[in-house]
């Protein structure tokens, strides 16, 4: 996770490098942030689903979350090759999922069947809320340029001659429209979708890991076969 706030930093200080010479003031226009990040909101609402919404928000506060690797679950894996009983939940949704059917003794069989689909249901999460995001970052330049031609429309609307050596300056600010949907589609919005696509590449290994010593337990393989395939699903 710490990547993520040092990269914004990283690009906030490139932008902050690049502008200097320029005034701060001519690039902080209200009418253009009010229609990139207004109109980029309004569109995230239009395009998902109030349940798309609600999972980026998850998977969003997932990302400050430390990752989870196969080794943080040992005293689980240990507790379940005695039993199947856990003395305390775990902190991963699949092992208390685990748990929970073999307290129910179902049929070990249809056991598998319904892990199986507890694991894609969490995996499919990352999925859900990266493709939102790569959606979301196709309006932002759109936006942008949106407001810049508004910019122009009125701009040229009360452009006369007692007052053409304003049109520069106009035209700049209404060209800060254009940058700010720039920055937020290639700058927040993609770099985020890209990181969420790599969490979930790490979460899905270590999900398959979790998966294969759980099926191990369900059939009682012995204690000695799961505690090797922990062994090896932690070191890889």
């Amino acid at each position: 996770m710490g990547t993520l706030p040092i990269g914004f930093l990283l690009v906030g200080a490139v932008i902050y490098a690049s502008m200097k010479g320029s005034s701060w003031a001519l690039y902080f226009n209200m009418h253009a942030i009010l229609i990139v990040v207004g109109g980029s909101v309004a569109v995230l609402i239009m395009s998902s689903p109030a349940l798309a919404l609600k999972n980026l928000g998850t998977v969003f506060l997932n990302l400050f979350k430390p990752s989870i690797s196969v080794d943080s679950y040992r005293r689980e894996f240990q507790e379940l090759m005695q039993n199947k009983v856990l003395s305390t939940p775990s902190k991963n949704a699949l092992i208390n999922y685990a748990s929970e059917l073999w307290e129910q003794g179902l049929d070990p069989e249809l056991t598998i069947i319904l892990l199986s689909q507890k694991r894609e249901e969490l995996e499919r999460g990352y999925i859900e809320a990266v493709q939102v995001l790569r959606n979301l970052a196709k309006y932002p330049p759109a936006l942008g340029m949106t407001g810049t031609v508004m910019g122009l429309v009125s701009l040229f609307s009360v452009l006369g001659a007692d007052n053409k050596s304003a049109l520069g300056p106009a035209l700049a600010l209404a060209m800060t429209a254009t940058f700010f949907g720039l920055i937020l589609a290639n700058c927040v919005v993609t770099p985020l979708a890209d990181h969420m696509h790599v969490k979930h590449m790490q979460d899905e290994k270590v999900y398959t890991g979790i998966y294969q010593i759980l099926i191990l337990i369900n059939r009682d393989e012995p204690q000695a076969l799961v505690g090797d395939e922990v062994d090896l699903r932690a070191a890889s």
